[in-house]
Formats: C-alpha cells, sequence, structure tokens
C-alpha cells in the first residue's frame, strides 16, 4: 500500500493507492502547494483493503498519530489504548483506493469522507 500524508502537526492522510504507478499519478497531479505539505509512505505490503487507519491524536508512544491496521488489528488496538475521560480516537475504514482532492492548497483534508468511528472512553470500558 502507497499512501500520502501531511506533515504539519495535525496530519491527515490525502490519498491511499494498492500500487505504485498510481500513486505516483496522483504525486503527479498534485498542485507545487500541496506537494510541499505532503509526503509519501509505503505501509506494510501484507495489508489488503479494508484496513482501517486508527488515528491518535496527543497520544504517547504513538510515532506519527496514524496506525494502519487489520479489523483485529483495530479491536487489539482499542483493546490496549487506556482512553480517560475527554480523550478519543477516530477509525477510518479504507476499502478501495481513495485520495481527496489533488489540486487543494495546504494538503486539505478528505478523511471525514471515509467510513469513520469516533470512539471516546465511554466506549473503553466494553470488553
Amino acid at each position: 500500500m502507497y499512501l500520502y500524508q501531511t506533515k504539519k502537526r495535525w496530519s491527515s492522510v490525502t490519498g491511499v493507492f494498492s500500487n505504485q504507478e498510481d500513486a505516483v499519478s496522483f504525486w503527479e497531479q498534485m498542485s507545487p502547494e500541496m506537494r510541499e505539505v505532503n509526503e509519501p509512505i509505503k505501509i506494510d505490503t501484507d495489508l489488503h483493503y479494508p484496513f482501517y487507519i486508527v488515528e491518535f491524536v496527543d497520544y504517547p508512544n504513538k510515532t506519527n498519530g496514524f496506525e494502519y491496521l487489520t479489523f483485529e488489528g483495530v479491536e487489539a488496538e482499542l483493546r490496549a489504548t487506556k482512553l480517560v475521560p475527554g480523550e478519543h480516537v477516530y477509525v477510518y475504514e479504507v476499502s478501495a483506493d481513495w485520495y481527496g482532492n489533488p489540486k487543494c492548497l495546504g494538503g486539505g483534508d478528505y478523511m471525514g469522507s471515509l467510513n469513520h468511528w469516533r470512539i471516546d472512553d465511554f466506549f473503553a470500558g466494553i470488553p
């Protein structure tokens, strides 16, 4: 899997592709401003659609704010994450190649267009 992620503090994923050619094509369509704030990332080649992006905001021991996981991996990660009141994570489902507007200035955050769920401390105690 190939993806683009913004480099800003509140990062977002701007595109996900199953093959490198489509990822390169998306990069070539990006505006210069969008290229400036995005970075390419190659993730585990054993990951296939559907997979999930778990977004952690200001969590210690999370390298880039995102984990790219299978459904079983999401279950394990959420069980292992101790949420306290006011904390939450987002889980996004990626079921096919997906991307935002390659001409968007500043990188754009289109992740909300993916199927997603907000998990907060209310659900943390549910087995």
